[in-house]
């Protein structure tokens, strides 16, 4: 399995590179796109499931022109298409949109978390995220509401905090946490009290 989590690093590697790489400024935009998922993830579902698709495609399509070629300009745009592409059939096929946001949320909490504590397992930290964010899915089509919120509260939350801790230097992984899980309460209470209707 480790030949998979290398491919996808590289892909994604390669990826970040022929976008310029990753600075403060994105790292910025990275948090305050992960505030606003954690405090308004639900109101936002629409552009969130939007998003979803594009970054599933174009990850997707990336990886896999990546794997058979070996042209950059190519497989960057084999990647554009395939992001929008799944764009359109996540806005199309709203329940398919549904279980792709709360599973790509759900893969990407358990991702993180893996990665902080369990760095050297990254082959079973990825089939548990997987698994993870297969069932998150599957949860959310079946109760949206409850799902999306709690799903874009905690993930909006850790990333946040984490991409915050980041750009600051701090390493901590205690207080990434903490601040990541108290992030995400205050997001989840936000949104349960703003959603009653």
């Amino acid at each position: 399995m480790k030949w998979i989590t290398d491919g996808l690093s590289a892909a994604l590697g390669k990826l970040a590179g022929s976008m310029g790489g990753t600075s403060g400024i994105a790292a910025g935009i990275g948090a305050v796109f992960a505030l606003v998922n954690c405090f308004f993830g639900y109101r936002m579902m629409r552009f969130w499931i939007g998003i979803a698709g594009f970054a599933a495609g174009t990850w997707g399509g990336f990886a896999a022109a990546d794997y058979f070629l070996d042209n950059m300009a190519v497989c960057a745009v084999i990647a554009l298409a395939a992001g929008l592409l799944m764009t359109f059939l996540a806005f199309r096929i709203y329940l398919a949109g549904v279980f792709l946001l709360c599973g790509l949320f759900g893969f990407g909490l358990f991702w993180t978390l893996g990665t902080l504590w369990f760095a050297e397992y990254e082959t079973i930290v990825l089939i548990v995220s997987a698994v993870a964010g297969i069932g998150i899915g599957v949860a959310g089509v079946l109760l949206s509401r409850p799902v999306i919120l709690l799903t874009t509260a905690i993930s909006g939350g850790i990333m946040a905090s984490q991409t915050i801790f980041g750009i600051f230097g701090v390493t901590n992984e205690t207080a990434v946490l903490i601040a990541g899980v108290v992030l995400a309460i205050l997001g989840a209470a936000w949104q349960f009290y703003n959603t009653r209707e």
